[in-house]
């Protein structure tokens, strides 16, 4: 497969990470090694068939479960194909969304009505800087965050799931702010969680200035930011001399960090801005 292909498919089931995308499997956790054999299972069988898994989510936390599970549904549908999960496991049918179910034990067989799986009800709050020690090792490029960021985390079933952090963007034509960093944990990739925080945090921001930029290298989120009506690109991809993060390169005298090796793209926020409560709360002192 083409190596872009392989990418939308490992980033489409919730295996974002691009460090662990050259990882070796044996060393990738549980959660990690079933999203990655979904993602075969459904590269292999692409205009062949059916893809059959037994013991489907029986080795893995059922958090994984659930959200693996709604994220596979997803995958499988965009990409046309036809999956059957044989599981024991009751918890994964309504994140599933299976057109049929079939049980054996009762000789039942069900078609069932197509529905949106459950919905994820995010707490959102601003906390210390502290809180990126949980979420760096999993920044696919660099784990430092700026001293004057302000961090936001959202939290699902009082665990958290994702991070954002925000700087102010003193630019004297046109000032505002700008995503500084943006990850989603592992076990909870794949659903549209990270993108969907990114999203809200910038509406809060725009109740605060004009302006809300983003520079996105992650293929997902610059596909999810081009299809958005919420974000205007105002930078196609490139390697961009001016970035602020990448590989060091020795330029003399002025040199900067610079993204020599990577395509990024350029964004603002043109969506609308958050009910100014509730941009007023998260916005106020940290916790």
């Amino acid at each position: 497969m083409p190596i872009k292909d392989i990418v939308a498919l490992l980033s489409s089931v919730g295996f974002s990470d691009p460090p662990s995308w050259v990882r070796p499997f044996h060393v990738l956790s549980t959660g990690e090694q079933f999203r990655v054999t979904m993602a075969r299972v459904l590269a292999e069988h692409t205009g062949t068939g059916i893809a059959v898994v037994d013991e489907f989510t029986s080795v893995v936390d059922r958090t994984v479960a659930q959200i693996g599970s709604a994220a596979l549904a997803r995958t499988v549908r965009q990409r046309d194909q036809r999956f059957i999960a044989v599981t024991c496991h009751e918890d994964v049918e309504t994140w599933l969304t299976p057109d049929w179910v079939y049980r054996p034990d009762t000789g039942a067989f069900v078609w069932r009505d197509l529905q949106r799986p459950p919905s994820l009800d995010l707490q959102v709050a601003r906390v210390y800087r502290s809180a990126w020690l949980r979420f760096r090792r999993h920044h696919y490029l660099d784990t430092d965050l700026n001293p004057a960021a302000l961090c936001f985390v959202a939290t699902w079933q009082e665990r958290p799931v994702a991070f954002v952090a925000a700087l102010g963007f003193p630019h004297k034509h046109v000032p505002g702010f700008r995503l500084h960093r943006l990850v989603c944990l592992p076990d909870y990739q794949g659903v549209g969680i990270g993108v969907a925080l990114a999203d809200f945090i910038s509406g809060v921001l725009r109740t605060r200035a004009r302006h809300v930029f983003r520079t996105a290298a992650h293929p997902a989120v610059v596909a999810h930011c081009a299809r958005s009506p919420w974000w205007d690109m105002v930078r196609q991809p490139k390697l961009s001399p001016c970035s602020s993060v990448g590989e060091q390169r020795d330029l003399g005298v002025g040199s900067m960090k610079r993204a020599v090796d990577r395509l990024t793209a350029g964004f603002e926020y043109i969506g609308p801005p958050a009910d100014p409560e509730v941009a007023a709360r998260l916005l106020g002192p940290a916790r």
